[in-house]
């Protein structure tokens, strides 16, 4: 019986070594890389990256994982010189219009528990409230379709108290809406101060306070905070503004937070796992921020169709920094890039690389300093 069976052993492991031998012979005489796929994914995705270093000048950060595998992290100086850790200070960097995230994740949060629903007025919340607001709901603030019109004519140079909630309705309410709430996106920063009054209404906290202890803390993103007024940086914008020494500049974003928001790349990683994982919202909330709800705009980012796959885009620019996140959700897949200069935009970069993981060997965009929604 032993002799039969070894027979048979024998038997099988002559097939599977023929059948070995005919894969290697078909990958030798078809050139199919015998390397596994997210190798060869990475090693593609770093020669672009390069070559953008050598020849356009990019300097930043980059990182693309699918699911917890990461494909590429690298950093980019000035010298080309090219490092794999990211955790210094200075890889932190102004969240601009990234922190809608946050803030819509927020609201979200706050619906699950029962203290506000999308469809509410903003009215509710609000004190003194012009009756024209009444049709404005929370949806139509997360989607920018408010219709509130905007604070442009103020001066730069302003006391912070001229951003309370109370002044800047004051400043709004003689104007009328510039449309029929829910009927267009209309970018408008006043939708996101508005979202951080709601969330200090119902919360009793700050909104800074109340992402810190919801969102930054159980998540361990401790490269997230927020930069102090003696922090942030006087740039040649806020100099032109011609305000007195010692006189508070407006924020061009009004917002009740306590400072700016920074992150950092790895920080922006931890939040879209979580997100992808089902571990901080649960998927019907998750399905409510990736669903376009005008002009593709969904909460906190904007919704397009690219290389045959649904993707979540968000850009930002501050100062000479550019940043750029595209997750796809359905391929479990992010890129996020950090530009460190006006010579290659994170949009454009981010674009491309999305082309060389899905099909495209070259990328798509022939110019990568342009930007991409």
């Amino acid at each position: 019986m032993g002799q039969w069976i070894l027979q048979d052993e024998n038997v099988g492991y002559c097939a599977f070594m023929k059948e070995m031998s005919a894969i290697f012979v078909l990958a030798f005489w078809t050139g199919l890389s015998l390397f596994p796929r997210a190798q060869e994914l990475s090693s593609r995705i770093e020669q672009y990256l390069i070559s953008q270093s050598h020849e356009n000048g990019f300097r930043g950060e980059v990182l693309v994982a699918e699911g917890d595998e990461l494909l590429t992290k690298r950093k980019f100086q000035a010298s080309s010189n090219l490092s794999s850790e990211l955790r210094q200070p200075e890889d932190r960097f102004p969240a601009g219009s990234i922190a809608e995230q946050f803030i819509a994740a927020a609201i979200l949060q706050l619906e699950l528990t029962g203290q506000v629903k999308l469809d509410s007025p903003v009215c509710d919340y609000i004190s003194d409230c012009p009756g024209e607001w009444k049709q404005i709901h929370i949806q139509h603030l997360l989607t920018h379709s408010s219709g509130l019109p905007s604070l442009l004519g103020v001066s730069p140079c302003v006391e912070p108290a001229a951003f309370k909630p109370p002044a800047v309705i004051a400043m709004l309410s003689g104007k009328p809406l510039l449309f029929e709430p829910g009927n267009r996106f209309n970018l408008n920063p006043l939708d996101d101060f508005f979202l951080s009054v709601v969330i200090e209404k119902i919360s009793g906290q700050s909104t800074s306070e109340y992402l810190d202890q919801h969102i930054f803390h159980p998540l361990n993103l401790a490269e997230t905070g927020y930069f102090s007024a003696s922090q942030q940086k006087v740039t040649a914008t806020q100099k032109e503004t011609g305000c007195i020494e010692g006189e508070p500049r407006a924020n061009p974003v009004p917002s009740s937070f306590s400072g700016e928001l920074y992150t950092s790349i790895d920080d922006l990683y931890r939040w879209n796992r979580a997100l992808s994982q089902g571990k901080f919202l649960p998927n019907k909330s998750l399905n409510q921020m990736y669903t376009p709800y005008i002009e593709g705009r969904a909460f906190g980012w904007k919704i397009l169709k690219e290389f045959g796959r649904k993707v979540a885009v968000q850009n930002n620019e501050s100062g000479t920094n550019s940043v750029s996140i595209r997750v796809y959700p359905d391929d479990d897949t992010c890129i996020i890039v950090v530009s460190r200069g006006h010579e290659v935009a994170a949009s454009g970069l981010s674009h491309d690389v999305g082309a060389l993981l899905f099909g495209k060997r070259h990328p798509a965009s022939s110019n990568p300093r342009a930007a991409h929604h």
